[in-house]
């Protein structure tokens, strides 16, 4: 674990340390010592020494420093040996604390599991939230805070009044959104409200945030310095990963409603409010040829987010599904093809999805559009859907024999007796039984069309009211 100057001096608070600390970055990895041999200091390490060789004061003629880049630690009436043991003890203290962490997260443990241990090395409350802003849990819960978070406490919300404010960083810069990296951000017009924020990320998805209120600079250095592994550790915590939990990622929901898992209810119901199916979405899955298969679905996933499109994606085995808004489709497939320019990939659409519980049935007709055609192309379900039935029925031969005995009826009698009864019925069937129409197609006049009907009746006996019969007849008629 990388540490920064505000961790290291939170460790050593038993030599009470005078901190001179302006911009600090979680970037050491080590401790050095000063040398005159080497007047260039890097920033990944802390460089221990006597203060007195830097600093006139008579007050540090007894004082150690340790030093990385401008900042400053200064500890009086320590030994060296001491304090060096104690700046060493500090990556062992602070590596042990992160292995604990990344444990329980592979455990994917309950949040306040990993909670208790972000609390060994916070001192200041935060606040974890879904992604709608609903407060999960509390980091250092007895700890005092502000009106506006005492709300959230009290009401385990994120309200709206907080939420629509501007929020600006300690330079001033206004920020409309949060980061997957650290921020220390204010609302505009109270600097005195600081709030160390991150959002937390599952498969490559925002599935919540996390904030905490910090009231010193000690607070915010530690904040900055440990956010983004709390923010790792609780994304994978139990409470987003867990199968029956609401507020795991959609990409997780979507992959197991794909695969034709069971999905709890009140899941489902969440998935179904985010991803709006009264719109009835489609799936497009693509997959790539390419040899560098692993990097595109990756770059996919992680950039579908921000591409504003409305959707999700999630990855199935070598295929990347995007459930979108059926009038996002053509925007969809310009992203895909905007990121993998080498047109060695293939990509199948579904129709129309109307529930969730249909996606399982839209993948399988992704994939089958994927698999109707050989090498790369983008491919509709719809186009491909009916003449892939007639095939299939056609290359039995036991289909074929049980086509509607009125086919090979009339079929006989035309060539018999030189009509057009045949192709008069087909032509009538395509028009959707409608005789104007069928009669302005075969250049007839309506009253001739209205003979061979009846005269198609006769012969063969059917019923061109019923509507099994004239499905039998359509599909015997296209084979």
């Amino acid at each position: 674990m990388k540490l920064n100057m505000f961790l290291i001096a939170r460790y050593m608070r038993k030599f009470n340390p005078e901190c001179h600390i302006l911009k600090d970055e979680p970037t050491i990895k080590g401790v050095r010592f000063f040398s005159e041999h080497a007047p260039e200091h890097s920033s990944e390490y802390i460089y221990l020494g006597a203060a007195e060789g830097y600093f006139q004061d008579p007050r540090y003629a007894d004082a150690l420093l340790l030093a990385n880049n401008r900042n400053q630690i200064i500890c009086h009436g320590v030994e060296y040996e001491e304090l060096l043991n104690e700046a060493l003890g500090a990556f062992d203290h602070y590596n042990s604390w992160e292995q604990r962490l990344v444990i329980a997260a592979a455990e994917h443990r309950p949040m306040k599991y990993i909670v208790e241990i972000l609390e060994e090395v916070m001192d200041f409350p935060g606040f974890v939230f879904d992604i709608d802003g609903n407060c999960l849990e509390e980091i250092n819960k007895d700890v005092p805070v502000s009106a506006e978070f005492e709300n959230v406490r009290r009401n385990r919300f994120l309200g709206f009044d907080m939420i629509s404010q501007n929020f600006a960083d300690p330079e001033g810069r206004i920020h409309h959104d949060l980061s997957d990296q650290p921020r220390l951000l204010h609302p505009c017009g109270a600097e005195e409200i600081n709030c160390v924020s991150i959002y937390l990320y599952q498969n490559e998805e925002r599935t919540g945030f996390l904030l905490m209120p910090v009231q010193n600079d000690a607070d915010a250095g530690i904040g900055m310095g440990t956010a983004k592994l709390a923010a790792n550790a609780l994304a994978q915590c139990a409470e987003f990963t867990d199968r029956s939990s609401v507020h795991q990622s959609g990409q997780s929901v979507l992959g197991q409603l794909i695969r034709g898992e069971d999905v709890p209810e009140q899941v489902v119901e969440r998935f179904t409010d985010r991803y709006a199916f009264d719109s009835q979405p489609v799936l497009i899955a693509y997959q790539p040829y390419g040899i560098r298969n692993y990097t595109l679905r990756h770059l996919l996933l992680r950039e579908f987010e921000g591409a504003g499109i409305s959707g999700i994606c999630c990855e199935n085995g070598e295929t990347v599904v995007f459930l979108v808004d059926a009038d996002s489709v053509r925007q969809t497939l310009a992203f895909i093809g905007e990121r993998d320019a080498s047109d060695t990939y293939s990509v199948g659409i579904s129709l129309p999805v109307p529930k969730p519980e249909n996606l399982a049935a839209a993948y399988e007709q992704c994939i089958f559009a994927v698999n109707s055609g050989k090498g790369p192309g983008i491919r509709h379900c719809r186009k491909l859907a009916f003449p892939y039935i007639i095939r299939t029925i056609r290359s039995s031969d036991l289909s074929m024999s049980l086509r509607h005995p009125a086919v090979a009826a009339l079929s006989l009698y035309d060539e018999e007796n030189d009509t057009e009864l045949l192709q008069t019925l087909h032509i009538y069937l395509k028009n959707f039984c409608n005789q104007s129409d069928a009669a302005k197609e075969l250049h007839v006049h309506l009253n001739t069309l209205k003979y061979r009907l009846r005269r198609i009746g006769e012969l063969t006996g059917v019923d061109l009211k019923d509507y099994d019969e004239v499905l039998y007849l359509q599909i015997s008629l296209e084979l």
